[in-house]
């Protein structure tokens, strides 16, 4: 299945191609974003991050995300996303709401990425 793509050029500008290729490394919350709604996703679109006030938090886990959102109480809650390579959907992992603070959550992310704990 084709896949966005982030290519550069000589004036350090990104363009976009398609790619048939299975495995590409998705190394920014944009290359996730692009890759999605290139595939037909709207996890991503406008409306529905405004609606659940929703922001991305920019660092990426291998597959693994981070949203932050607003609860009815008002308080700020961080939820970890997964990011499926097979079918281009978003699926929270975990409950949503599940962490607190923003380095609960990233530890968690490093951890069911592979990627070493920061000391």
């Amino acid at each position: 299945m084709p896949v966005m793509v982030r290519l550069g050029n000589m004036n350090n500008n990104p363009t976009w191609r398609f790619c048939s290729c299975y495995f590409v490394a998705m190394t920014t919350i944009i290359d996730i974003m692009k890759s999605h709604k290139a595939n037909g996703g709207h996890f991503f679109d406008k409306d529905t991050m405004r609606y659940f006030q929703s922001k991305c938090y920019p660092e990426v886990f291998g597959d693994y995300f981070i949203t932050s959102e607003v609860s009815p109480e008002g308080e700020m809650r961080y939820t970890l996303r997964h990011f499926s390579r097979e079918d281009w959907s978003i699926t929270t992992v975990g409950d949503f709401f599940a962490y607190k603070n923003l380095s609960d959550a990233i530890e968690e992310a490093r951890t069911l990425s592979g990627l070493p704990r920061k000391q």
